[in-house]
């Protein structure tokens, strides 16, 4: 038998955002945490980083105030207490996902997702992060007051 062959590939950092992502895949390990679902969602055709994919973890009970419940509600169900769902329907859902940047334990810096949710009804297709807009500084006159000064 054949040993397989492996290709290194390249891992891209994708920049702080939102990004419109589909769910594309899940499996039941054990985490950091015990038992969990890694979902796999991935970047969609005809966007900035199409074909990427990020790992999204939940806890396997689904609970009314979990990681899984968000990823289940930024999929489009609205679920109740005792509602029952087919893990196979979350697949090719798409969902916002708020990506990071952090800093690995070996200094090296890669893109996690912190958060998911429901994706805004759109017109076109989202390539591009949603930028962070941070206020300005307002100029102030001697008296404190942000209206006089010019």
């Amino acid at each position: 038998m054949a040993s397989p062959k492996v290709t290194m590939q390249e891992q891209i950092v994708i920049p702080t955002g939102e990004y419109r992502m589909l769910v594309m895949d899940y499996e039941e390990v054990t985490g950091q945490f015990g038992q969990q679902y890694r979902f796999k969602l991935e970047m969609p055709r005809g966007t900035e980083f199409a074909g990427q994919y990020l790992s999204f973890w939940t806890p396997i009970e689904l609970t009314t105030k979990n990681k899984f419940q968000k990823l289940v509600y930024a999929a489009g169900f609205d679920m109740g207490p005792n509602e029952e769902l087919m893990l196979d329907d979350l697949l090719q859902r798409p969902v916002t996902a708020v990506v990071i940047v952090t800093t690995g334990k070996d200094g090296t810096e890669f893109s996690k997702i912190e958060a998911v949710k429901r994706p805004k009804p759109r017109g076109g297709q989202q390539s591009k992060a949603t930028p962070v807009v941070r206020p300005k500084p307002v100029d102030v006159d001697a008296d404190g007051d942000p209206f006089e000064a010019q």
